[in-house]
């Protein structure tokens, strides 16, 4: 009974430690690259025959190592320096090619439309202001016929004599009392205009030169429907100094109120602007007796050549 029992126990494990028990099983496989075409890799009780790995060997080498139309294993590193050379030669193309277009590119990023785009749609936008504001276009056409009345009839039919020629070259000079008349009208609507540009520049709708541009031209048929007169002799030629009168105030106002940083600035230029055209323009002191450098003043002014215009 006591050979049964002693053959029925399983056998002591005491002597036997885990590591020697769970060492079959732990035991690290290769991997399939790894070994030989003649060698076996052996996992607990699986077996991989070596015609087995062979071929899992030769799949490998296919898939890490290309292969050429003639045959021959292709170096890894010469094909990613050959990458990288088509890759740099592509990248300067295109740098090449982008620094030769630097200021088209710029100014496409900068403003979503082109320059006549802009033009059409800020000119037909200040034209609506201006048509809008019928008070403005008023005060214009008022201002000259007033101006034309009280000159017209202050100096009605003149003599033909020394006298009346001098009359003549007064009445001219009433030109000059339009400048500030129609600096000080444009200062204040243009400033205006800019305070919505200022406001609408952070979008880059349109740029600086096309504000500018549109604000000039939309003054022009204003200014040439005050300038048209009748009668005479020589209408077309006063027609054409009048108009010139007109687009020189125009513009002088504007660039009056572009340089003020407001409204009340440029009103402070406006006098001395007004004494230097009315003193300079060699009527109320001859032109040889001016001081050279003054003189020179004038000249650069144009007032002086807007008013001998019409005497020549």
């Amino acid at each position: 009974m006591n050979s049964e029992a002693q053959r029925q126990q399983p056998p002591s494990t005491s002597n036997v430690s885990v590591r020697e028990i769970l060492s079959p099983i732990m035991a690290p496989v290769p991997l399939p690259h790894q070994l030989s075409p003649d060698q076996s890799v052996t996992a607990g009780n699986s077996t991989t025959h070596p015609d087995v790995m062979k071929g899992l060997c030769q799949d490998d080498d296919d898939r890490h190592e290309p292969r050429d139309p003639s045959g021959e294993f292709l170096n890894q590193d010469a094909v990613d320096v050959a990458e990288a050379e088509r890759n740099f030669s592509e990248l300067s193309r295109q740098l090449n090619h982008a620094s030769a277009h630097t200021d088209d590119l710029s100014k496409e990023l900068t403003y979503a439309t082109p320059f006549s785009y802009q033009f059409k749609v800020v000119m037909n936008r200040t034209n609506l202001s201006f048509l809008r504001n019928a008070n403005y276009e008023a005060t214009r056409v008022f201002n000259h016929v007033a101006v034309a009345l009280i000159t017209g009839l202050t100096y009605m039919n003149l003599p033909p004599n020394v006298a009346g020629v001098q009359s003549r070259v007064f009445t001219i000079f009433q030109l000059i009392v339009l400048l500030p008349l129609i600096m000080a009208q444009v200062e204040p609507a243009f400033i205006f205009a800019r305070q919505i540009y200022l406001r609408e520049s952070s979008a880059k709708m349109y740029t600086p030169i096309t504000f500018g541009i549109s604000q000039s031209v939309a003054e022009m048929p204003y200014s040439l429907c005050c300038a048209v007169g009748g009668g005479g002799d020589r209408a077309g030629y006063a027609l054409l100094v009048v108009v010139a009168v007109e687009l020189f105030a125009v513009t002088g106002g504007q660039a009056v109120a572009a340089v003020s940083p407001s409204l009340f600035v440029a009103a402070k230029i406006n006098p001395v602007l007004v004494l230097v055209f009315a003193l300079f323009c060699g009527v109320t002191v001859p032109t040889p007796n001016i001081p050279k450098f003054w003189r020179n003043c004038a000249e650069t002014l144009g007032s002086c050549v807007l008013l001998y215009a019409p005497i020549w």
